[in-house]
Parts: structure tokens; sequence; C-alpha cells
């Protein structure tokens, strides 16, 4: 076997033993046991490759196991989890910028100090805190909060407390009161990137009307509240709810298209450091949160792929990836949908783009291919959608039947809409009148896409709304898809790897 299969397998096994870890309490003792019994059998097989192999991913598989165990906070008198349903008063700072919705504001504490009755002492861990819309708070202000400590429920078969535990949050905080103690204690770059993106938005609603502003916002600058009820059902239907989230799939689809339509303009080494740029620049527009971050490293080990010429070869390097994230950090295998999105997305177009990009799979016609970065495009968008359907189906409960053909009209343009809005905020940033010229060709590609999104959404039976889905009906469909890609691999001497 290849050494490159074998690590490979390794690498898996990791990311197995996290999953096993993330859905199933293994007390330390049993996979302690677990791991001597490993390590025996390792010993026992060392000249037989193939029971070598295996030894050793059991191995990695119960490191994965206990690394999971070992992210799970240790709840004690320092950390603040352990006052949840108690009357306290802490101080913290706003350790995220605020996410600000239409009727409250949400914000995520790093505590520091807390007091209960008589005595106070340091603390760690966060807190999401819900206050009115008024008065606002900001991104490094350190503030003294005084309410009861809540712990997060689930609601609606939403695994709300997994979601928020991914974020290092275990603690909730409503009705409280607060004080502000001081401001600008956060991390100046980051303060910068929020007060740039403050400024875009400002601009967006004073020069756009609706939905192209809350559209534009959503698309350039990750905020998507504004967004109508109505439009955002319309966007589930035609399975197009990706472009207007940092999501990976959004991230991946988008770095691609840069990449191609640059292809068209410079050298394929010079078009790798335009799509770069373009995709830090977008990174920091949406006030770099890690999701995108997560999404930008995958994607640029994606892009290096493609400019080396070893597309099919990257799948290591991603999968790698992916186990880096996950020592890090790993609650995101199982609670953090933009890094599932990412993964799969990712994969999907190291393994099916390059057989999508030289046949189409027959579904766009021939003169299309006349017009490269436009079919490269579609078949990029294919390749990502194909491998993401079944996280979009399992997360959201809708299963667009006009998603394939709503994203071949709506995505090839997603450049145009990311270009002109560069060229529409960044430069009005400093000169203001700029935004009147360039806003009216910004308009227009909007209007576009918000009248695609309109008119697919209309098509008769264009989803259907399933609700919830098994979990094992989701490993059945990407079963059927490895096999599927396997199979059209083999006829096409195109292996894996």
């Amino acid at each position: 076997m290849q050494k490159s299969r074998i690590f490979l397998f390794l690498l898996l096994a990791f990311i197995l033993g996290t999953g096993i870890g993330s859905f199933v309490a293994i007390p330390f003792f049993i996979s302690f046991c677990i791991l001597v019994t490993s390590i025996v059998f390792l010993v026992w097989t060392w000249f037989n490759p193939k029971l070598k192999l295996i030894g050793f991913c059991l191995i990695i598989l119960v490191l994965g196991i206990l690394r999971y165990n070992a992210s799970l906070p240790k709840v004690d008198i320092e950390n603040i989890q352990f006052y949840n349903g108690k009357e306290v008063v802490f101080q913290g700072i706003v350790s995220k910028e605020p996410d600000v919705r239409i009727d409250k504001t949400k914000l995520t504490i790093n505590s520091q100090q807390l007091t209960v009755g008589d005595y106070q002492r340091k603390v760690q861990g966060r807190v999401l805190v819900t206050v009115p819309l008024y008065p606002g708070y900001d991104y490094g202000d350190k503030l003294e909060i005084s309410c009861r400590l809540e712990q997060p429920k689930e609601f609606n078969n939403f695994d709300y407390p997994g979601y928020l535990a991914c974020h290092g949050i275990y603690s909730l905080c409503y009705w409280s009161k607060i004080n502000i103690i001081s401001r600008d204690q956060g991390n100046r770059i980051y303060t910068a990137i929020l007060s740039l993106k403050s400024k875009l938005q400002n601009i967006i609603n004073s020069t756009l009307k609706e939905p192209q502003a809350s559209l534009l916002s959503a698309m350039l600058l990750g905020n998507k509240r504004n967004l109508s009820p109505d439009f955002q059902e319309e966007l589930n239907i035609t399975g197009t709810r990706h472009l207007t989230a940092v999501s990976g799939l959004h991230v991946t689809v988008l770095a691609m298209i840069f990449m191609n339509i640059a292809v068209l303009f410079v050298r394929r080494q010079t078009a790798f450091y335009f799509a770069i740029a373009a995709l830090v620049l977008f990174i920091i527009l949406v006030g770099a949160p890690a999701s995108a971050v997560r999404a930008g490293i995958m994607v640029f080990l994606l892009l290096l792929a493609q400019r080396l010429g070893r597309l099919k070869n990257a799948t290591n390097a991603v999968v790698l990836a992916g186990v880096l994230m996950l020592l890090v950090n790993p609650k995101l295998l199982s609670s953090d949908v933009g890094f599932q999105l990412s993964f799969t997305a990712v994969l999907g177009i190291i393994w099916l783009y390059p057989h999508t990009k030289n046949f189409g799979v027959g579904i766009y016609p021939y003169w299309l291919k006349k017009f490269s970065w436009l079919s490269k495009s579609i078949a990029v968008t294919l390749a990502a959608q194909i491998f993401a359907f079944p996280l979009v189906w399992y997360h959201f409960g809708y299963l667009s039947l006009v998603a394939p053909l709503s994203n071949v009209f709506i995505l090839p343009v997603m450049p145009f809409v990311l270009g002109l809005g560069f060229l529409f905020g960044l430069p009005s940033v400093i000169f203001s009148w700029l935004a009147k010229i360039f806003v009216w060709p910004v308009w227009l590609v909007l209007s576009y896409v918000a009248g695609a999104v309109k008119i697919f959404s209309k098509i008769p039976f264009a989803s259907i709304s399933t609700g919830h889905v098994p979990w094992w009906f989701v490993v059945f469909l990407y079963i059927l898809i490895g096999c599927w890609v396997y199979n059209i691999n083999q006829k096409n001497k195109y292996p894996i790897e």
C-alpha cells in the first residue's frame, strides 16, 4: 500500500475517533484500556503489514476520543459555568462582534471576575448575554453584568447546547443589568476590521434599497440578519441559502470561480495570487470570523493544489488541515455546520471537478463550453453541491428539487456581485461620492440575483420540506456518493489520492 494511502487512513482514524467521542460518552478508564490493548495488538502483529496498520489506526482512533474528552470544560469554581442557576455579578470583555438582530443584541463575553454574595474571584469562560438594541455595545467593551446565569437548552430539535459549546459557550444571561467599565479593550487589528465593516454597512444602507441592500450585506459582509423572512424562505426553496452564509461551500465556490475568471486575463500563476488576495479581502470584510478563516485555509490548499497541477492528490492535504482544526477544537466535527460544509465542498471539488469540467455531466449545452470560465464555474458549483447536499438536507430540512438549476443561473454571477461590491464599497469609504457612481451596476447584478431566486422559488414543487432527516440516512447517501465517485474515477483512470 502507498504511504500516502496509509497516511490518509491514519488521518481518517483520528476524525472517526473524534466523531465517536462527540456522540458517545466513553469513560477515560475504558478509553485507556482500549489504547493499551491496541498497543499490545500492534506489537504482536508488527510483522504483518495489514494488521499493523489496523493497530496504528486503533491507537489514533482512541487518541481522537481522548482529545475530544479533553476539550470538555472542567467545571470548578474558577469556571463561570459552575455558577449556572445563580444570581451573579461578573465582569468581562465583549470578545466578538455584537450579533445585532431585529429586536435584540447578543454579546459574547469573556468573563474575568465574578462576585457571588460577599466574595470575589477570578473566573474564565464565555457567556452569551442577550441585551436590548439600545444602548449599543461594541467589541472590546469591558462590562459589569448582573444577571442569573442559565444553562443552554435544546429547542425545536436543535442542539443549541452543542452549537454554543462549539464556540466555548456554556452559560446564558437574560434580563441583565449592565454597566460599562471601559472601552477599546480588544485587539486593535480586529477592531479596525470591524470598523471598516461598519462603514461599508452604512454605505450600503444609505445607497441601496431593499432587497438589494440586505442581499449585498449578506453576500459581501456576512450580515444576513436584515434579510426578510420571505426572501430567506425563497433561498431555502431554491437551494441557494449558502449564498448569504459565510460557509465553506460559499467561500470554496467563490474562490474557484475567481480563479477561473482570473486565468482569462493573466497567467495561471498570477491568477493564483489574485484569487488568494480576493479570498483574504473577503474574509476581512466579513469580520474574519473563525468559520470563514477555517474555510479560507481549506480553500487555500485547494487553490495551491490546482496551481501545482496536483488537484487529484490534494485529498491528504485537505484532510490533514481538517485534523489540525479538530486538534484545536474537536467540537467542530459534530456541531459546526460551516466546518462540515467546508470539508465536503472541498472534497467534492477535488474528486468531481475534473470530471464535471471535462464532460459537464451532460446537463449544460455544448455552446456553453465555449465560455470556459462560465462552464468551469458551473462545474465547480455542481461538484461542491453534490457533496454538500446531504448535509444541507440534514441541517435545514429542505430538499430543493430546483437547486442544481437555480445555482447554475445564479452562482456564475457571484464574482461580479463581490467584485462590483468591492469597487462600490471600498473606494466609497474614502470618497463617499463614488458610491453614487458604482451603485448602478451593483444594483443591476443584485436585482438579477434576487429576481432569479424569486422566479425559481415559484416553480411548482420546487422543494420538499422533509423536516429532520435521520443521521443514518445521511451516512447512507454519502456511501452511495462515495461508490459513484469511486466508479467514475476507476473508469476514467483517475485514482483518488
